[in-house]
């Protein structure tokens, strides 16, 4: 019988979670580059990146979830710009099809802007087939297991910066998981506010992580 197994991102996942990144994210800026930018860019950077927190949820041999974190995501975005270069025939011609999603990418400098240094946590990504209600009650919640284990891991890793996500306000349940994930493991939620990329709202969220006293 199939069950839920959680691994850490690694190269043989990256076909797979390319796919679900592009099926369940499609208007997302990489997913709009096509696979290659997703797989080749974005995930594949998350294997180079020495403060990156990548896991996938399996079912079988079926890439169910995945949940990203990047620790310093300002030197993270510095290292996606730079395999941008390697790829750059790939990015040229998906600008060039879709050259509002040039303005997406200068936009995208307002996060940056939210912090000094955060990690980033961010996409969480769940097959919609095992998003249902009965799924949840037979077996568990993909976006719960990875939630807590990414925190988990920032909390390890990371203690002293703040955790910011950003999503779409329509992606409620994602990050009522995540706030739900961040408070188990001590953070509070400090900041919301809204930031527009051309005419599409995201809403930014930053975390703290509460001092005990006498720590």
């Amino acid at each position: 019988m199939d069950q839920i197994k959680t691994l850490p991102l690694s190269e043989e996942h990256l076909d797979k979670t390319a796919d679900l990144h592009m099926r369940e994210m499609p208007e997302d800026l990489t997913s709009q580059l096509g696979k290659r930018a997703v797989r080749d860019i974005f995930h594949h950077g998350m294997l180079d990146y020495d403060g990156s927190i990548a896991y996938v949820c399996m079912w079988g041999d079926v890439v169910a979830g995945l949940f990203f974190a990047q620790i310093d995501f300002a030197r993270f975005s510095k290292q996606q710009r730079k395999k941008m270069y390697l790829f750059y025939p790939i990015v040229m011609m998906g600008l060039l099809r879709k050259p509002w999603l040039l303005r997406e990418s200068f936009d995208s400098y307002k996060y940056l802007k939210l912090a000094p240094r955060f990690v980033n946590v961010g996409p969480l990504v769940v097959g919609r087939e095992f998003r249902n209600s009965a799924f949840i009650k037979k077996y568990s919640s993909i976006s719960g297991i990875l939630n807590n284990l990414v925190f988990g891991e920032i909390k390890k890793k990371a203690p002293e910066l703040p955790v910011l996500t950003m999503i779409r306000p329509s992606n409620i349940l994602s990050i009522s998981a995540v706030i739900q994930a961040a408070r188990s493991h001590g953070y509070t939620m400090v900041r919301k506010e809204s930031l527009f990329f051309g005419k599409d709202e995201r809403i930014a969220y930053k975390f703290s992580l509460q001092k005990v006293i006498g720590e």
